[in-house]
């Protein structure tokens, strides 16, 4: 038996400092969509293994080999953990507002797979993204696409990222396009891996469109394209999405081997991808699904387009692209000066300090009570080097004039207030005011 402290692997305690960034991420995010129009819903971590079996696909690598499945104790049914958030919501949607559409929801949380850990792959990650239900007008795409874009451009790395785009066009365009790569892929079997091959065999021939292998897109690189079969219908709605992005200053590259990696899909289909991450090049990914809903059971098909984005790889790239979150909202510390000679506080001065922590957080100013002993000179270094705002320190003689001195970490320059709120509070609203907080501001 190993140590009681050690790790599942794949998975990570996020410390943090690391949380502040995904904190960062998450609330720009949240912003671009509310503004958007887009409600926050939140589903079950745990859901039936039969939601994703359907919706994402039985023979895809996520419900293969990836899921964390197990039975539910007494029940006798398999229950999962989430893999991705799409499912879960149109569930959600299905039995909650099939007769109320369109509908715009955004989720974050977190999502497992059992993958082989890597830079920027985790078993546990957390996801941000949006559904917009209900609507099949090519805009929604154009829409959903340029979100995503105005999200990437906040955390100032949309310059290192490429859309990707493709269409996926509808049935009747699929149908023809899938007897002619099929025909192309027999023709050329020597040149496929053998998990191609085997996709082959057993008829899942756009997954061989979505491998990695280097020898496999090398061989799809001729492969005929979807949209040059494309019905003109598909052909009419790839070129409003793609006019739409025009219209919108939006740049893109259309990548005919692009089909992502899930049943669902239809039509639209994107990718931002990067290449400052080596292997994990995807960053955010999304397209139109509109037939999701009728495979789980719905009475009715329902229109929906949407995308998700990694977090956890979002921070790697403002790493790697020098971004860093605005500073945090400044902190105030409130400490207690020992008096001369004397190696202990007084419980007096403990509890003022405690009630001028509590005034001041009342008002929603961030305080920090400091409770270390020490000469007064020790904790403004401390201070100083934790980035506090400003001291506020109680002695004896704070005590007994009901005052307390606040000195300014940033110019050296202290003040002896009355410690009354109305003397203190606006002083330090006005140390504050240097400091912008409104860094999520959109």
């Amino acid at each position: 038996m190993g140590s009681p402290t050690r790790l599942i692997r794949g998975m990570r305690d996020i410390l943090p400092e690391l949380h502040d960034k995904f904190h960062f991420i998450g609330e720009v995010a949240r912003k671009c969509a509310s503004v958007a129009q887009y409600r926050q819903i939140e589903t079950p971590i745990l859901e039936f293994t039969d939601l994703f079996s359907r919706a994402i696909g039985q023979d895809t690598d996520i419900v293969s080999k990836e899921m964390y499945t197990f039975e539910d104790g007494n029940q006798r049914e398999f229950v999962s953990l989430r893999p991705e958030g799409t499912a879960p919501i149109v569930r959600a949607a299905v039995r909650n507002y099939s007769t109320d559409l369109p509908q715009r929801f955004y989720y974050q949380g977190p999502m497992f797979r059992r993958e082989r850990p890597q830079k920027g792959r985790y078993r546990q990650f957390t996801q941000f993204g949006v559904e917009h239900l209900g609507e099949s007008h090519p805009c929604a795409d154009v829409e959903a696409i340029s979100l995503a874009h105005t999200i990437l451009s906040r955390l100032q790395v949309r310059s290192e990222t490429e859309l990707r785009l493709n269409s996926l066009c509808d049935i009747e365009t699929r149908s023809r396009h899938r007897r002619l790569l099929i025909e192309f892929l027999h023709a050329n079997q020597k040149e496929l891996s053998d998990l191609s091959k085997a996709r082959l065999e057993n008829g899942n021939v756009l997954r061989v469109l979505d491998s990695k292998d280097p020898g496999d897109q090398s061989c799809v690189q001729h492969a005929p394209s979807l949209l040059s079969v494309a019905t003109p219908a598909a052909v009419d709605r790839f070129a409003e999405v793609c006019e739409g992005l025009d219209a919108l200053g939006i740049s893109y590259c259309v990548d005919h081997q692009l089909v992502r990696g899930l049943d669902y899909y239809s039509s639209s289909v994107w990718e931002f991808t990067t290449t400052r991450l080596g292997a994990q090049a995807a960053v955010l990914a999304g397209g139109r699904y509109d037939a999701l809903a009728g495979v789980l059971g719905a009475k009715h098909d329902m229109a929906a387009v949407g995308w998700a984005a990694g977090i956890d790889r979002l921070a790697l790239l403002m790493d790697e692209c020098a971004v860093t979150p605005p500073r945090p909202p400044p902190v105030l510390w409130v400490t207690h000066a020992l008096d001369h000679g004397s190696p202990v506080v007084s419980k007096d001065i403990k509890k003022q300090c405690l009630r001028l922590c509590h005034r001041l957080r009342s008002h929603g100013i961030s305080v920090e009570y400091r409770y270390a002993l020490g000469s007064l000179r020790k904790q403004l270094r401390a201070a100083q080097k934790n980035g506090a705002c400003a001291v506020a320190v109680v002695g004896e003689t704070e005590l007994h004039t009901h005052s307390v001195i606040i000195k300014n970490m940033q110019t050296g320059a202290q003040e002896s207030l009355s410690n009354t709120d109305d003397i203190v509070f606006p002083y330090v609203e006005t140390l504050f005011a240097e400091y912008d907080t409104d860094y999520m501001r959109v």
